[in-house]
């Protein structure tokens, strides 16, 4: 084989469309998707005898045979499309493949080794393919294009409106319609040769004779008339028609009274649309706007609100003690001191419920246990750590009295 002017790459996939395939699939989609099978066949048989050779060299070890001899071919839709360069979509495909498995040039089955293994197995019939295109050589390698294209043609008959069979001459007494046969390859004269040498107009007066109208009998060519004096009688008659000036639009109906319109009819059944109710304004709460720039450190309205939950539990827990809005501060400036934060302004809601109970206490007059406990840590002198044995002095909190 010549080598070719282009060098191509080894791994480009391309896409076979053969003639017989196309015969006996029917279908140019069938049809590549038969090459595309025969290929990956080819390809498996191939590879077969070193498969063997493998297997055999595995099992003469006690080693299980791993390779694969059979020629079933696993291709998903997905990998299909890839192989037709994307030309089809998978409907197509599956439509392509469902025909192929009725005329049985393929079998299907899933994974035989592996229930949950979905993915379809193709095999390549080889002698219904050849035998299909023995039939097909031996017919003359003919039909099968004209019966794939049938449907085409006959789409394109119906749509193509007044085409070259509706644009004909009239002859000897009536107007004679040409037909075209299917399977007919020879291009029809749409215009007789004795005609004159002006055939657009020719087509055009000959389409309008066509017409049923009251004057149809003067397109009606007479006995002994020649094809050139009916055409110019015919010409005459248009020039004719065409001269008379066109009778003005008739005045438009004077316009009614106008009348109220009617209500839209309501359909039984349907929902009446109600009228959005407006936004209710949101009710503010004292206790909570104390409290929220406590709890954020800050009164930045999208941290407030991002906090809300955490702002909405200490309010509960203040509201079931007691506590009213004014007394928020206080407590605030109360709890900072005793978590040792006053350079921190934000207040954890867990330090309210632990330290609202002392300033309670302390609002009574009581002193603060807490505090109390505090003071007394912090005046008495801190011992030295030593690495005497018969000290007692727990050493493990690194010497830290805070309870």
């Amino acid at each position: 084989m010549k080598a070719s002017i282009i060098s191509h790459p080894k791994t480009e996939r391309f896409i076979q469309l053969r003639a017989g395939y196309q015969a006996i699939t029917g279908d140019d989609c069938a049809a590549m998707l038969l090459a595309v099978f025969e290929h990956w066949t080819n390809y498996k048989l191939g590879q077969r005898e070193q498969a063997e050779y493998h297997n055999r060299a595995a099992r003469a070890g006690y080693q299980p045979a791993t390779q694969d001899t059979e020629l079933w071919i696993y291709k998903s839709n997905n990998e299909l499309i890839e192989e037709l360069l994307g030309h089809y979509k998978e409907r197509v495909i599956t439509e392509a493949l469902k025909t192929l498995i009725e005329r049985g040039f393929l079998l299907k089955r899933t994974n035989p080794k592996f229930a949950w293994d979905r993915t379809l197995q193709y095999l390549f019939v080889t002698d219904a393919v050849q035998d299909a295109l023995d039939d097909w050589v031996r017919n003359g390698m003919s039909g099968g294009r004209e019966s794939h294209t049938a449907k085409k043609r006959d789409a394109t008959r119906k749509n193509a409106g007044m085409g070259k069979e509706a644009l004909t001459i009239p002859q000897k007494g009536g107007m004679e319609t040409t037909k075209r046969r299917n399977g007919d390859r020879k291009k029809e004269g749409a215009i007789p040769q004795d005609t004159t040498q002006d055939t657009p107009q020719d087509i055009s007066i000959a389409a309008d004779a066509a017409r049923p109208s009251a004057e149809v009998s003067s397109s009606i060519r007479l006995p002994g008339e020649t094809l050139q004096e009916h055409m110019d009688r015919i010409r005459a008659k248009v020039r004719e028609r065409a001269s008379v000036p066109p009778a003005p639009p008739a005045a438009p109906p004077p316009a009614p009274a106008s009348a109220p319109a009617p209500a839209p009819a309501v359909k039984k059944g349907s929902k009446k649309s109600k009228p959005k109710a407006e936004p209710k304004e949101r009710v503010r709460n004292p206790m909570f706007d104390a409290v929220a720039p406590h709890v954020v450190g800050s009164s930045d309205p999208d941290s407030i609100r991002v906090a809300a939950p955490q702002i909405a539990k200490v309010v509960k827990y203040l509201a079931e003690i007691g506590v009213t809005p004014e007394q928020v501060p206080a407590m605030a400036e109360f709890i900072q001191k005793e978590c040792f934060v006053t350079r921190q302004t934000r207040i954890r809601p867990g330090s309210w419920e632990k330290f609202a109970p002392d300033w309670i206490n302390s609002v009574k007059g009581a002193t603060s246990t807490r505090a109390q406990r505090l003071m007394e840590v912090y005046t008495q002198p801190r011992p030295e750590i030593t690495n005497d044995p018969d000290d007692d002095f727990d050493y493990s909190d690194g010497g830290n009295l805070l309870l």
